[in-house]
């Protein structure tokens, strides 16, 4: 989904520190869920009392969701949101391919990515596709086939292109494989929002 416009005044590109603690945290999540049970348990009570202290001390900064910075780099939310995926795209020859690995965060039944993790994923591919050929619009519809569980802790390749493109009005196509193996595949459709009158 293409992100609306933001608000005049605001940054759309967030700092290199948020960028950095966003990391962190996802490398963070990512080694907790892996401890086993009855494992490190002072530490993983000590690491909780460490990030309640952390969250504390930024409490003061926080700010509505309305008054926040929204950042915005292209359809992919971008490193600094810990809880989004973050595949690596490339578009050539009007073509959008990459390639992504989910980590445990990310995981539904065991060894395999969660379906609805699965569809977040389509629609920043698909969105990240449109933007980049200059068709950029909100998301309609989006419908997702799920052939094959889709693992995790592999490398996973992506692939988008456009099926149709109207004035207003796009679809696109797009999978993910497993080496050989197409492990679902999602078709989209994007409009973009009507201009409104500026007359009085």
């Amino acid at each position: 989904m293409q992100t609306p416009s933001r608000p005049a005044g605001r940054r759309t590109e967030p700092p290199a520190s948020l960028d950095a603690l966003g990391s962190a945290c996802s490398e963070l999540l990512d080694a907790a869920l892996r401890v086993g049970p009855g494992d490190c348990p002072d530490l993983l009570e000590r690491a909780a009392q460490v990030i309640r202290g952390l969250t504390e001390e930024l409490a003061p900064h926080r700010r509505e969701a309305s008054g926040r910075p929204f950042y915005v780099r292209d359809a992919r939310v971008g490193i600094h949101n810990p809880v989004q995926p973050r595949p690596r795209l490339e578009t050539a020859d009007g073509v959008t391919r990459g390639e992504v690995r989910f980590g445990v965060a990310f995981e539904g039944p065991p060894g395999t990515v969660h379906g609805g993790i699965v569809a977040l994923l389509f629609d920043q591919l698909l969105g990240h596709h449109n933007v980049e050929i200059g068709i950029g619009g909100m998301t309609g519809r989006l419908e997702v086939r799920y052939r094959r569980p889709t693992p995790i802790d592999a490398e996973l390749t992506l692939e988008a292109r456009t099926l149709r493109r109207g004035e207003r009005r796009a679809q696109v196509c797009g999978e993910i494989h497993h080496g050989d193996v197409v492990t679902a595949q999602a078709v989209g459709l994007f409009m973009q929002p009507r201009r409104r009158s500026t007359r009085g």
